[in-house]
């Protein structure tokens, strides 16, 4: 066998980022003490403010685009701190109840935890290609791991979305150009910037709006990584 035909390893991410996630909560908190206005995106607090999607609707969108086109061995990389994060909670509930609405079977094995990074997902999907049993399709809830996710597959020799597809979540810049270009859930991002800049004027008017969340409907943006 010459060099160049051996299956070239793949690389792990010694550091996932997970120190380096930003506890938006905590630092809402320390400006809420000082008497600073403060309204919340894609977070939630009791009695403040915020704008966010409906996440586990975008959950069920992802996994159910999945099922619609064939798939029934469907993994999930989630978002971090599962026990304290509602989005983290919602997207995997969201997934979760499609696959039991189309009576497939969860596999705990398909279910893996990421932190909203790129190093994340690759490394996630690394964990996930070494099952015995791969996946065929992967929801990674957010677009950066969902990029990593592709980066491993490449590194297995895997084909996205011809050996394996992808969806992401959020709708960033960088899918629009990837290879290939990422299938994701887009969140509204214009309206929801309008929406807290409403609140937040508001707030510092000293107008009640009752700790009031808008919520936004996410929608499917379909593209090339998963196979049709």
């Amino acid at each position: 066998m010459n060099n160049s035909d051996r299956k070239k390893p793949s690389r792990r991410f010694a550091n996932c980022g997970d120190k380096k996630i930003v506890r938006e909560k905590s630092i809402a908190k320390i400006l809420i003490n000082r008497g600073i206005s403060v309204v919340l995106i894609g977070h939630y607090i009791n009695e403040v403010p915020g704008v966010n999607i409906d996440n586990c609707l975008g959950g069920e969108i992802a996994t159910n685009y999945l099922i619609k086109l064939g798939f029934k061995n469907i993994a999930i990389i989630t978002g971090p701190d599962i026990s304290e994060r509602r989005d983290s909670q919602e997207k995997l509930k969201g997934y979760k109840e499609a696959m039991g609405s189309s009576s497939l079977k969860v596999d705990p094995a398909y279910i893996v935890d990421g932190n909203f990074t790129y190093e994340s997902g690759y490394n996630r999907m690394v964990d996930l290609l070494n099952l015995g049993n791969k996946p065929q399709a992967i929801f990674a809830c957010d677009d950066q791991m969902a990029l990593g996710a592709i980066s491993a597959a490449n590194d297995e020799n895997l084909k996205v979305p011809d050996d394996i597809s992808i969806i992401g979540f959020d709708d960033i810049v960088q899918v629009k150009f990837s290879s290939p270009r990422l299938t994701t859930i887009r969140q509204p991002k214009n309206k929801m910037g309008l929406a807290s800049a409403e609140l937040l004027i508001n707030l510092v008017e000293n107008k009640q709006i009752d700790n009031e969340n808008k919520i936004f409907e996410p929608e499917l943006i379909e593209r090339d990584s998963c196979k049709i």
